[in-house]
């Protein structure tokens, strides 16, 4: 088979049948050149005469050849002697193996990575999640004593993590938005979060509102990123509006309008508060406690401090 390379610049280079270049040479590892498809072989070795011409046509400038001389000696040379045609395609066929070898090997990684989260997935089950609550609280304070109030949001926080299909069927939430709960304070809201904070499945940024609001009074912004399950505590006991020198700034307000606008991550966010929706309205405006009906499911707790 002949072979003929055109290039803007030059004449028509004859090309001698690919498998005149088939040997190989060295000592070095060699991989088998057919796993070079006839293009790629073709290709290769367009490439390299190409760049032996540039590189040919630039030390001719160099020394003082004019544009017209220099493509006349490029027309006149057999190219083929200058780039060892054999090197050439040996090379390519080394680089096609290593990048074979190498997205092998990144696929069985991927496959191993997916098989291990699958694992890991079907053992933190909603149970699971439910004796981890169990044992933080034992941990923390000696004993697990929960409470009638407390048992629908044991189940909503397992049920999410968990991704178990009874937060919708069971408690009527959606997987689509957040969780918003409301209730005193010293009932177990933020301590439950915390106990779940290092979970395999879901890890938990958990950042109090008075935490963002100090950012907010020295930088006059924070920016928080919705990557992964983030909890906002406490929202409502902050100072509203922060002043970052005689600048008001409502951060929570501006905060899930921006949310609710981009209608995404939603159901990465999960808010606690002791204010109940006319404090929401009052401190954000009816916008946007309206617009967190819409973004959250929300749970309700009511029931005594249960901190000693």
């Amino acid at each position: 088979m002949n072979l003929k390379i055109i290039t803007m610049e030059t004449p028509q280079t004859e090309i001698p049948p690919i498998s005149h270049y088939l040997g190989t040479t060295g000592n070095r590892f060699k991989a088998p050149l057919d796993i070079l498809t006839d293009q790629e072989k073709v290709d290769q070795l367009a490439y390299a005469i190409e760049n032996a011409k540039k590189a040919y046509a630039f030390r001719m400038s160099e020394m003082g050849l004019s544009s017209q001389e220099i493509l006349t000696r490029i027309a006149r040379k057999t190219w083929f002697t200058e780039i060892s045609p054999e090197d050439v395609l040996q090379g390519a066929a080394n680089r096609k193996f290593w990048a074979l070898e190498d997205k092998e090997a990144k696929e069985a990684e991927a496959r191993k990575t997916a098989e291990n989260r699958l694992q890991v997935r079907s053992e933190w089950t909603a149970e699971k999640f439910l004796k981890v609550i169990a044992l933080h609280y034992v941990t923390v304070s000696g004993a697990f004593k929960p409470l009638a109030f407390q048992d629908r949001y044991f189940k909503a926080v397992a049920y999410l993590l968990a991704e178990d299909p009874r937060f919708e069927t069971e408690l009527g939430f959606s997987f689509k938005k957040g969780l918003l709960v409301t209730g005193d304070g010293g009932i177990g809201k933020t301590e439950t979060l915390k106990g779940l904070r290092n979970n395999p499945i879901r890890p938990i940024q958990l950042i109090s509102i008075l935490e963002i609001c100090d950012v907010v009074k020295e930088h006059g912004s924070c920016p928080l990123l919705i990557d992964r399950l983030t909890v906002i505590d406490d929202v409502a006991t902050e100072p509203v509006p922060v002043k970052h020198y005689g600048t008001e700034i409502n951060w929570f307000k501006e905060f899930i309008e921006k949310m609710y606008l981009s209608g995404i991550g939603w159901n990465n966010l999960i808010i606690t508060t002791n204010a109940d929706g006319n404090a929401f309205q009052k401190l954000y405006t009816h916008r946007v406690r309206s617009r967190m009906r819409e973004m959250f499911n929300v749970i309700s707790m009511k029931g005594e401090d249960q901190r000693k």
